[in-house]
């Protein structure tokens, strides 16, 4: 079993989150569809994002396994504190994978991140 790694203070856990619209095959290839699919936002605790100086709709630098992606932000007190939490196949206002801030071998990914 793979040994999990403890938490980093400065860190967030990354959780990407199943969505009905993302930018997979089917949906891109529906002009209907397609058109559901919204921006990517990083959802994160109130209580984080008050440690962060943030409110929704502020923008946030996540770092995780090589790669970095800006994000808008918002509050949802759903989300477990020190967890930041994507939708699965979102893309990034500059075009960015959120995918590809986890690292797929890794048990937890964990992520750093900077208000901007």
């Amino acid at each position: 079993m793979p040994e999990v790694p403890g938490r980093d203070a400065y860190g967030l856990a990354l959780r990407i989150a199943p969505h009905l619209y993302d930018h997979g095959v089917a949906v891109a290839g529906s002009p209907a569809l397609a058109a559901l699919v919204g921006p990517a936002r990083a959802r994160l605790h109130p209580g984080d994002l008050d440690r962060l100086g943030l409110d929704t709709g502020g923008r946030l630098l996540v770092r995780g396994a090589g790669r970095e992606v800006e994000l808008s932000v918002d509050r949802d007190p759903e989300v477990p504190r020190g967890v930041l939490e994507v939708a699965f196949g979102a893309l990034a206002d500059a075009g960015e994978d959120v995918n590809a801030l986890s690292d797929p071998g890794a048990v937890l990914t964990q992520v750093k991140v900077e208000a901007r």
